[in-house]
Formats: structure tokens, C-alpha cells, sequence
């Protein structure tokens, strides 16, 4: 799983926990939550900067910027081939609602009769 991938996730589930919700689901993400932050804070260290920008990154999981550097922080670790963090990761977006898209592409196809462009990562021209 790619370092993005883990933190969107863990900052989804941040997000999500802030939002006043009444569900018995509510629990089981805030325990997987719970455990996948607190994973990552003993690996990273209980007092180094990549511990400050974890809770930074869930204070305020909306921020890109600080989503930005969790997900270096996570790669310069090298945290993204550890495989009980990939495990609640996986186990995080299994239970958020809505989180089934979060790894897909967006991808956009237009086209006049025989040349189309599609856009995705890259952009492709096709002429006939």
C-alpha cells in the first residue's frame, strides 16, 4: 500500500470521528483509528517532529499541506512496507463509509468523432 493511501485514510478516519455521528459503527473505526495513530506514533518516535506532524495532520486532517508531510514523513520511515500499518489501514477503509473510492482514479474521456482525449495521470491524444 502506497504511503498516500494509509494517510488519506487515517486522515479520512480523523476527519470522520470529528463529525457528530450516532452509529455503533462509530466505535469500531474510532478503535482501529485509535490504534493505527498510536502505531504510528511509537514508530515514529513519542517526541520527534514526525510525532508533532501526526497530530498536527489529525487536528486538522482536512489540510493538504500537512497531509503532505505526514505522507513524507510516513515514505522517509520507510512505513508504508510495515505490515501491521498497512493491515489497519486496510481495516480503517474497510469500515469508513464512502472510503471505497479513495484509491480510485478520476479519469475524463472526451471525443469528436475519431480523435478522443483522456485524461487520467496523463493525457492522451488518439487520432484515427
Amino acid at each position: 500500500m502506497n504511503p498516500e493511501a494509509i494517510i488519506t485514510t487515517l486522515l479520512a478516519a480523523a476527519a470522520f470521528l470529528k463529525k457528530p455521528v450516532q452509529d455503533i459503527a462509530v466505535q469500531s473505526i474510532k478503535d482501529v483509528y485509535e490504534a493505527a495513530r498510536y502505531y504510528l506514533r511509537r514508530k515514529f518516535g513519542e517526541h520527534t517532529d514526525a510525532a508533532k506532524v501526526l497530530d498536527l495532520a489529525t487536528e486538522k486532517p482536512e489540510s493538504q499541506l500537512r497531509k503532505a508531510v505526514l505522507v513524507e514523513e510516513t515514505t522517509t520511515a520507510g512505513l508504508h512496507h510495515d505490515t501491521e500499518l498497512v493491515r489497519l489501514a486496510a481495516e480503517l477503509a474497510r469500515l469508513l463509509p464512502g472510503s471505497k473510492d479513495t484509491a480510485a482514479q478520476r479519469v475524463q474521456v472526451e471525443g469528436v468523432r475519431n480523435r478522443v482525449t483522456v485524461a487520467g495521470r496523463d493525457v492522451i491524444n488518439t487520432e484515427r
